[in-house]
């Protein structure tokens, strides 16, 4: 989404409101429950203009939860909001806030304002909000992001480092095997001494180095099919990330979660099957969970079992689901297979960065083995050989 500042002409005089909209009509629209437009501006983006972070938007969740908890209207609680905090978080209220009293709902003016609100917090905000109160759906989606947050902010500085020690290993071995290592053994006092033996250290430099770059370019792939790759063909390149062990669960498994925690959430408040995952369809992206979600949805329209469909899911995960037998079965099952997804992702997470540093390490200790072999080996060789030929 765009962001555009929008002048409007209201009972209180001419306002100014910031709007995320995916087009000047749709902030034009947006901004008319407030009242007669006046002009629309797009912004470009600046990195002054980004929105809250996972400890403002926390703070924000919870510190608007209390206060809906209490059974405040959801304006006076922005108000209070926004009266008391500067900075991004009393910006995203009073942003909030101008939007509510336009008409929306809380959720829907979390919707318009992407900078500050992910799609995934959105999702759970909306999906908890359907049985819960608005304070317990705020309050379960800020505990929910914080704790991702903390294992992603664990986790990342691990595979940085892990990728720094690849980096270095990959740097020491080539500067030894094309620098370091010619400068030494190409002067005539090496060349013409018969004691010097490095030729089989020298064949396993060019394998150790070989085999790191292929791991470079192995993880190189992944970060693709992970990342950008999921942004240009979703479908493509989830497809093919599902068919590689543990790193299906490291890249689906929170998009996953989320899937399986709103179907559960508005089984579980009484929608039918058919309409909650029509619901579903419309507000998943792109994907091979939106794809699943279609093909359930086409199963229930012809009068077959939905279940089944979904056949990208785990088949232990199909075989719970078909077993269900009532809504409520459903809606249990479901939220069972959320919480289980949520904690096989949370160990992925926190597993992999430790996992990468062991083989970064042992990527160290390899280059570093054959430095040694390729330069102060073969000085320790010269000087056995002279010491002999001295003592002769």
């Amino acid at each position: 989404m765009a962001h555009y500042r929008v002048k409007v002409s209201t009972s209180e005089g001419v306002r100014t409101l910031d709007v995320d909209a995916p087009d000047p009509h749709a902030a034009e629209a947006l901004c008319r429950r407030s009242g007669t437009v006046i002009e629309v501006r797009r912004e470009r983006n600046s990195p002054l203009r980004r929105g809250m972070g996972a400890a403002d938007r926390y703070t924000f969740l919870v510190r608007l939860s209390g206060m809906l908890s209490s059974r405040m209207p959801t304006d006076k609680a922005l108000e209070n909001m926004a009266g008391s905090f500067g900075g991004k978080i009393g910006h995203a209220a009073k942003d909030m806030l101008e939007r509510i009293r336009g008409g929306m709902s809380y959720v829907e003016a979390m919707e318009f304002d992407r900078r500050n609100f992910p799609p995934a917090l959105i999702a759970l905000v909306r999906a908890g909000g359907a049985g819960k109160t608005s304070a317990e759906a705020l309050r379960g989606a800020a505990e929910f992001e914080i704790q991702m947050t903390r294992i992603k902010r664990t986790s990342t500085k691990d595979v940085w480092t892990a990728m720094f020690s690849f980096a270095l290993a990959m740097g020491v071995m080539i500067s030894t095997t094309e620098i370091f290592a010619p400068w030494v053994l190409d002067s005539n006092l090496f060349k013409q001494n018969k004691e010097i033996d490095v030729a089989w250290i020298k064949t396993a430099a060019s394998i150790s180095t070989w085999g790191i770059g292929l791991v470079f370019a192995g993880f190189f792939v992944l970060f693709m099919l992970g990342t950008i790759g999921r942004f240009l063909a979703p479908l493509f390149c989830e497809e093919a990330v599902i068919q590689i062990p543990y790193y299906r669960e490291l890249v689906m498994g929170q998009d996953q979660y989320i899937a399986y925690y709103r179907f559960a959430k508005l089984v579980e408040f009484g929608v039918p099957v058919a309409e909650a995952l029509q619901i579903l369809v419309g507000s998943t992206k792109k994907g091979i969970i939106r794809e699943d979600l279609k093909a359930a949805l086409e199963a229930v329209n012809v009068g077959r079992e939905w279940a089944p469909a979904m056949t990208r899911l785990p088949p232990t995960d199909r075989a719970a689901l078909a077993f269900a037998l009532d809504k409520k079965d459903v809606a249990q099952t479901l939220d069972i297979l959320a919480s289980t997804t949520r904690d096989i992702y949370t160990s992925r997470v926190e597993n992999f960065g430790p996992a990468l540093n062991i083989a970064a390490a042992v990527a160290m200790g390899l280059s570093s083995v054959i430095m040694f072999g390729l330069t102060v080996l073969p000085m320790l060789q010269l000087s056995s050989s002279l010491s002999q030929s001295l003592s002769q």
